[in-house]
């Protein structure tokens, strides 16, 4: 293996470390103080086809970006500046949907995805100073932390205060995470950023080591999640009577749940191989999406929506893209679980727009679970593959 980017050592601070997973908690809490609530709005406007675009599309301009900056982070061998990057813009673009018109959100949405899509950048910092497994896990612990405070906070300031005081405060606390990503120490960057390059290689389908065996069945597992909660957050958010401060706590239970388990389903996926980890999480997921599909009491879909699989499947789905990279293509190779799980969001969030139009919520639930099903062969199938191509 060769050694880490020269920017970066192999083991920081530790309270570098810490301020990273800091400052990715008050900008998940930015985010997700306002995002699910105007998709609500949108929703709640007249457009179930807008609800499903301001779920989805932004996906795309994620997908880009993540791969923009994994690219842009192993050329210079550097993570802090495009951390601080994400962070400084996070909350201007918050800010603006305060101010626009509910035509604009969209745009605005897309935009603000593709310029604050470090998250790749994030995971390579953790990785560089640990295992990929416990790297996700961390990462997505702290996360979830600041989503389900930021989520239920969000959730109750808009029924009480509006949706405009609630962007309001949302961006100050998402600019929080700039001072703390200014502190990080580390080394000056070994290499000069190349624009052209990184789009060149975002736009390709040129993927880092060998992680573009697991592209199908990340593309399939991503779609099938989307496709199932573009409609079971529907059915659980009339089941609970159009509340957003209820939605508010089932997430942030959720979030909670899956912060207190992802530091453990990091070390266990470490423990028992990525790709098992990430076959067993989409069979699991698989039979999560046919209760939610056959539920209909608003209790049991309550305990359902705060179940925690999602931290395991995050946690499997990066660990293995890092395994099967070199660690000076770290970013890189977490870019391609960001970037494929970006576009499987949007389309996910498409196909389960156009199925509920057209057949209602309970078909496209059971289309999620169907997808989901068919991702763990697709994933044996291709590492079988590659095993029989390297020998």
């Amino acid at each position: 293996m060769s050694d880490p980017p020269s920017g970066v050592g192999r083991r920081g601070p530790v309270d570098d470390r810490w301020k990273v997973l800091a400052a990715a908690s008050l900008k998940d809490a930015g985010w997700s103080m306002v995002f699910i609530y105007v998709a609500f709005e949108t929703y709640e406007a007249g457009s179930l086809l807008g609800y499903a675009l301001i779920r989805g599309l932004p996906a795309l301009s994620y997908f880009l970006g993540t791969r923009v900056y994994g690219a842009l982070s192993d050329q210079m061998g550097a993570r802090k500046p495009l951390l601080l990057t994400a962070a400084a813009l996070n909350p201007l673009f918050i800010l603006s949907l305060a101010f626009a018109p509910l035509e604009l959100w969209l745009p605005i949405t897309v935009v603000w995805y593709f310029l604050t899509s470090d998250e790749p950048v994030a995971i390579a910092f953790l990785a560089d100073r640990g295992s990929g497994g416990a790297a996700a896990g961390d990462l997505f612990s702290v996360a979830e932390l600041g989503y389900t405070a930021g989520t239920l906070a969000g959730g109750m300031l808009t029924e009480v205060f509006g949706l405009r005081t609630t962007l309001l405060v949302a961006a100050a606390v998402a600019s929080l995470s700039v001072p703390i990503i200014y502190s990080v120490g580390e080394g000056a960057p070994a290499g000069r950023p190349d624009l052209a390059s990184a789009f060149k290689m975002a736009l390709s389908l040129k993927w880092p080591g060998r992680t573009g065996l697991i592209v199908p069945s990340l593309l399939l597992a991503g779609s099938a999640i989307s496709t199932f909660y573009v409609a079971f957050s529907l059915k659980v958010f009339e089941a609970s009577g159009r509340s957003e401060a209820i939605m508010g706590l089932l997430i942030a239970g959720a979030g909670v749940a899956g912060a207190i388990v992802s530091p453990l389903y990091g070390r266990l996926v470490d423990k028992v191989g990525p790709e098992k980890a990430f076959a067993a999480s989409c069979l699991l997921y698989a039979a999560y999406f046919s209760i939610g599909a056959l539920l209909q009491d608003f209790l049991l879909l309550a305990i359902l929506l705060v179940l925690p699989l999602f931290a395991l499947y995050y946690s499997a789905r990066n660990a293995l893209a890092i395994s099967l990279a070199s660690e000076d293509e770290r970013a890189s190779a977490s870019s391609v679980t960001a970037a494929v799980g970006a576009v499987s969001e949007a389309l996910g969030n498409g196909i389960g727009g156009v199925t509920m139009s057209l057949a209602g919520l309970g078909p496209t639930m059971w289309l999620g679970a169907a997808m989901s099903a068919l991702a763990a062969p697709a994933l044996y199938v291709a590492w079988r593959e590659g095993l029989r191509e390297r020998r």
